[in-house]
């Protein structure tokens, strides 16, 4: 597993899994090419058509051992682990 493309969230996740295969995470995957460059296994994974945007965020459920395989493509540039946001509250004086 490449971690460098890994946030440290997941890392963390990724670590406490006993059965890599059973345990699925919601994930943000950064990917640097176009889905039609992309091998229909991983576009299936991806939840993307050929058709699909260029580059960009895809946000898709994955299993660790899964997670191992796609952190090395060359074409992924970062994982991370889909998590609620709360909003930023801004006061100006």
């Amino acid at each position: 597993m490449d971690y460098s493309k890994v946030d440290a969230a997941l890392a963390t996740a990724l670590r406490e899994v006993t059965q890599p295969d059973a345990h699925v995470f919601p994930v943000f995957v950064s990917i640097s090419d176009p889905p039609a460059t992309l091998e229909p296994r991983w576009r299936r994974i991806l939840g993307v058509d050929e058709a699909g945007p260029g580059p960009g965020i895809v946000t898709t459920t994955v299993s660790a051992t899964q997670i191992a395989e796609l952190s090395e493509q060359p074409w992924v540039s970062a994982i991370t682990l889909a998590q609620w946001r709360r909003t930023v509250s801004v006061t100006t004086s």
